[in-house]
């Protein structure tokens, strides 16, 4: 979870939902009265797990998480605004 400089609250989890674990994500800006559709970030075969979030000073987000699709846990990361 992580708050960016405009005061809006992200989060990213990941979940079994689709058959195997995948990462998702969510966001309020409203404290959390309302949340965003969640947003799949993840499309693997293989097993996304243990997600993680920062903002940046320029309001972009980061996430990182581990995947074993190469057959070893390899650490993915996908930026977004």
């Amino acid at each position: 979870m992580v708050i960016d400089s405009s005061g809006s609250l992200h989060i990213v989890w990941d979940d079994s939902t689709p058959g195997n674990h995948e990462i998702y994500y969510k966001m309020t800006s409203d404290g959390g009265d309302t949340w965003s559709t969640s947003k799949r970030i993840s499309w693997t075969s293989g097993y996304s797990t243990l997600p993680d979030i920062a903002a940046d000073s320029s309001g972009n987000l980061h996430v990182v998480w581990y995947d074993d699709t190469p057959g070893n846990y390899e650490i993915y990361y996908v930026k977004g605004k």
